[in-house]
């Protein structure tokens, strides 16, 4: 899930977000941010 996070954000994203979850949610985007880096803003 994470792997699909991370690429949806590539494709339709441009430039930094905020990245937003709740309950297991939380633990896909923290694995996301992992290769999101510098693109994340909070």
């Amino acid at each position: 899930m994470a792997a699909d996070l991370v690429a949806m954000t590539q494709a339709v994203v441009p430039g930094g977000f905020v990245l937003v979850a709740h309950s297991m949610g939380g633990l896909v985007a923290r694995r996301a941010a992992e290769h999101l880096g510098s693109r994340l803003r909070g």
